[in-house]
C-alpha cells in the first residue's frame, strides 16, 4: 500500500484531485486544474497515488467501505414513495464515490467489486 505522507503532489495534481471531488468528470477537472490537455483528466486517474488519495480522503470524512454498503442497502431496499428523494442526484453521489474508492472503473469490471460485495453480503445477508 502507497504511504501519501511519503508522496509529494504537484501543485495541479492538488488541483486536480480537489476539481475531481466537486465535479466526477477528469477532463474538465483537469482543465481548471491547469492541464492544457483534456486527457490529462485520465492519465491523473491511472496514477496510484492519486487513486489512493481519493480513498484516503474518503475516508477521512467518513465514506468507509461499511457506510457505501448502509447508503446502498437503504436505496436498494427504498419504495417508490417518499423514502427516495432526487434521485438522479444520489445517483450521480454514490456513483462519483464509488469510482472515487475504486469499486467502479469505466469500461473495465474493477478487481475490488468481488470483495465489496462479499463484505456487503457479510455486513447485511444476501437477499434470496
Amino acid at each position: 500500500m502507497l504511504k501519501l505522507k511519503d508522496r509529494r503532489f504537484t501543485f495541479k495534481e492538488n488541483r486536480f484531485i480537489r476539481f475531481y471531488i466537486e465535479s466526477g468528470n477528469a477532463s474538465d477537472a483537469a482543465l481548471k486544474a491547469g492541464y492544457k490537455q483534456r486527457q490529462s483528466g485520465y492519465e491523473n486517474l491511472t496514477k496510484p497515488y492519486i487513486q489512493e488519495s481519493f480513498k484516503h480522503i474518503a475516508d477521512q470524512v467518513g465514506i468507509t467501505d461499511e457506510a457505501i454498503a448502509k447508503l446502498l442497502k437503504a436505496g436498494l431496499e427504498a419504495d417508490t414513495g417518499n423514502e427516495v428523494k432526487d434521485f438522479l442526484i444520489r445517483h450521480k453521489y454514490i456513483d462519483t464515490i464509488l469510482r472515487l474508492k475504486g469499486y467502479l472503473t469505466k469500461g473495465k469490471k474493477s478487481k475490488s467489486m468481488g470483495s465489496c460485495y462479499d463484505n456487503f453480503v457479510m455486513l447485511y445477508g444476501k437477499k434470496n
